[in-house]
């Protein structure tokens, strides 16, 4: 499944990079001809171009060789490299156009020849190379504390605490501790790791929010909204499931097993605001989050792959391959939960 966000984040970044390709000339070049601001605005386009996909579609996450210097380090030769030929390029063409000039004969000129060697040449790479790091870093750092956690605190959204309708999903690993036991503290580590990393493509193609790692457990969330956006949780579900799939072999051979998880989801209104001031985070709190915790035990009492409440099942179109399938509640549990149960079984083809 295509991840639907990538082609949003292309536009995105060249959006940007032709703002920025703007702001340069107005503040640095002598605007007596629109030349600087053509110039500023196709070379900010085409590197905000050539950045996005580059980011998005070559030097994806899921390459993640090279520790945090050394990713930096290659970005900046790639990108000093490329722009290099993109600034003189997108430059040398729109001046042949406008001059009315052969464009290798153009480049020949002496008065770019003169701009290349001793003119603002330098200063629009370094430009370029600044706001692409900080474009890059930012990026990075959304990824790292999780989407729209950087927008929000800048913005302030959350400073004061708000209620908000809200799916949560909990992802957690079957028989962690039997795992943890067999494979020792280091192993285990590296298989958390590698079964948080090889899920979160299908939660960013679902456009689920990442909102904590608790052991072998992951928590994520989406605003509530109508019956087919509140399905994405149902998609992501079978996208993480395929994925694992597909990676069987992988897990395998470093593990010697391919492991199992199992789904709770619930919904519900939840306050969320921001905590704390030496470290502070965007946090929930709310029954729903108790509700889906008590979900998840149940799902495993029950030895489901995954569990979902009636509130949550009634707000939803589920997708077309599937079907709800009512499921008991445990004797014990069936006086303190308000809502049903439900799994979800895929249609045979």
């Amino acid at each position: 499944m295509k991840r639907p966000n990538k082609n949003k984040n292309v536009l995105l970044v060249m959006l940007v990079g032709s703002v920025l390709g703007l702001v340069y000339p107005i503040f640095a070049d002598d605007l007596s001809t629109p030349l600087p601001l053509i110039n500023g605005l196709s070379i900010g386009m085409a590197a905000g171009f050539l950045l996005g996909m580059i980011e998005e579609y070559v030097l994806t996450p899921k390459k993640r060789g090279l520790a945090f210097p050394w990713l930096v380090g290659t970005k900046t030769i790639l990108y000093a490299f490329l722009f290099c030929f993109l600034i003189v390029g997108i430059k040398g063409f729109n001046e042949s156009i406008y001059y009315n000039q052969p464009f290798f004969s153009y480049l020949r000129n002496v008065v770019f020849m003169d701009f290349v060697v001793y003119g603002d040449f330098k200063i629009i790479l370094v430009y370029s190379m600044v706001m692409a790091g900080l474009i890059i870093f930012t990026k990075y750092m959304s990824r790292k504390l999780g989407q729209e956690i950087i927008y929000n605190f800048i913005t302030g959204r959350y400073h004061s605490p708000m209620e908000e309708e809200r799916i949560f999903m909990f992802v957690d690993i079957k028989s962690s501790t039997s795992i943890a036991e067999k494979l020792g503290a280091f192993r285990y580590y590296r298989l958390l790791n590698d079964f948080f990393f090889d899920i979160a493509a299908s939660v960013l193609e679902g456009e689920g929010s990442i909102y904590r790692y608790v052991g072998d457990q992951v928590t994520i969330t989406w605003k509530l909204g109508n019956k087919v956006e509140n399905a994405r949780c149902i998609r992501t579900y079978l996208g993480i499931k395929a994925s694992l799939s597909a990676l069987r072999e992988r897990y395998f051979d470093r593990y010697q097993f391919v492991p199992a998880f199992r789904v709770s989801l619930h919904c519900g209104a939840v306050v969320h605001g921001e905590i704390g001031d030496v470290k502070s985070q965007i946090v929930f709190h709310g029954e729903p989050l108790y509700e889906t915790a008590r979900i998840e035990k149940i799902c495993g009492e029950l030895d489901l792959p995954i569990l979902i409440s009636g509130t949550l099942k009634n707000k939803m179109e589920i997708p077309g391959l599937t079907n709800f399938e009512a499921v008991e509640k445990p004797q014990r549990q069936a006086d303190d939960l308000s809502f049903d149960l439900f799994t979800v079984r895929e249609k045979e083809m």
